[in-house]
């Protein structure tokens, strides 16, 4: 049996995350931190904004959501995570 395409592994994966986000009554536009992945991105990780109530619900559901971590901020040095997180 052959291995599938990586890139159609992520494009499924982001389709499922989608669907039973959109259970939860998120839409794809509330998902997604930045611009929606494509079945063209090099990574299977993506930033989503959900609602504290929906990761548990939306994790139970999935088969393909490996792990969810919570970021409170980002940056190279402190004063750089500092800033993002007061965006």
């Amino acid at each position: 049996m052959a291995c599938p395409d990586e890139d159609v592994v992520n494009c499924v994966m982001f389709q499922e995350l989608e669907a039973l986000a959109a259970l939860q009554g998120i839409t794809r536009e509330e998902l997604y931190v930045e611009e929606p992945p494509t079945a063209l991105n090099a990574s299977p990780s993506v930033r989503v904004r959900w609602r504290q109530e929906d990761v548990q619900k939306i994790c139970e559901r999935s088969v393909l959501v490996k792990a969810v971590l919570e970021v409170w901020a980002l940056g190279s040095s402190c004063s750089e995570a500092r800033r993002w997180w007061h965006v």
